[in-house]
């Protein structure tokens, strides 16, 4: 039987929801987030006793960076912030050191700290997270670099993740900023047809953010209707994340 990580890989989400329940803990909060369910995530987190060691070993803080997803999807940001801040000590392993980097480099990029994420992101070498998730950093990098409007270097971080992608959901992200960086060099064409093939990914779960930063591009580009799409699939694909509250309020 495939495990539940193989299933996020291949981008079953089916497969994946029947297989949440057999999963080991810490696989099961993974994929609760994978899958948009934070809520079901905090409960996950808050039954297995997440952020309560003092001296958290490894295994904790891949459950941190998990649960901290949660909460940034959320809106609660000084929850993440909590459970990342400060990270891992020198004797961690270097994976969920790059992993607790990252997912703090996108906490500060959400939260409108721009140039602290991009310093802290800088700094993660994306080989420690290993083959199924080095690309994000990747990702995280071109977030930001989108963010601050430094499109040739988001162009190159782009296709670094393209070449490391090995996860659907990945994939998927990776359309919706390539998208958004058309829209922002100013190739509308070439941005909506990259914004189809996001639609059109078999992985349809979480992406929220993106989608809303998409629709928001489009909307400065003066394409509401292609907008207010984006905005849609941002509460119909990722309806318990704080992008679909806003993205609610933009239609």
């Amino acid at each position: 039987m495939s495990t539940a990580l193989e299933l996020y890989r291949a981008g079953d989400a089916e497969a994946l929801r029947d297989a949440i329940e057999e999963s080991w803990p810490i696989d099961r909060l993974l994929m609760l987030v994978a899958l948009g369910r934070y809520r079901e995530a905090v409960a996950e987190g808050a039954a297995i006793g997440v952020g309560d060691e003092r001296e958290p070993g490894d295994f904790e803080w891949l459950n941190r960076i998990n649960l901290s997803e949660a909460f940034v999807e959320l809106g609660e940001f000084e929850r993440a912030r909590a459970l990342l801040d400060p990270g891992p000590g020198d004797d961690a392993g270097a994976l969920v050191r790059a992993g607790a980097q990252t997912a703090l480099a996108w906490l500060h990029t959400t939260t409108g700290d721009h140039e602290t994420a991009l310093k802290i992101v800088q700094s993660v070498t994306a080989a420690d997270l290993g083959l199924d998730f080095q690309a994000e950093v990747f990702l995280t990098r071109t977030l930001v670099l989108l963010n601050l409007g430094r499109l040739d270097e988001a162009r190159v971080a782009i296709d670094e993740c393209r070449r490391v992608t090995v996860r659907a959901s990945t994939e998927r992200n990776l359309l919706l900023l390539e998208a958004r960086w058309f829209v922002q060099s100013g190739r509308l064409e070439e941005a909506l047809k990259t914004l189809a093939l996001a639609r059109d990914h078999h992985w349809k779960c979480q992406g929220g953010a993106s989608w809303l930063g998409l629709g928001d591009a489009l909307r400065d580009a003066s394409r509401l209707v292609e907008a207010r799409a984006c905005w849609a699939l941002t509460i119909e694909r990722d309806a318990e994340s704080i992008s679909a509250t806003h993205a609610q309020k933009r239609r």
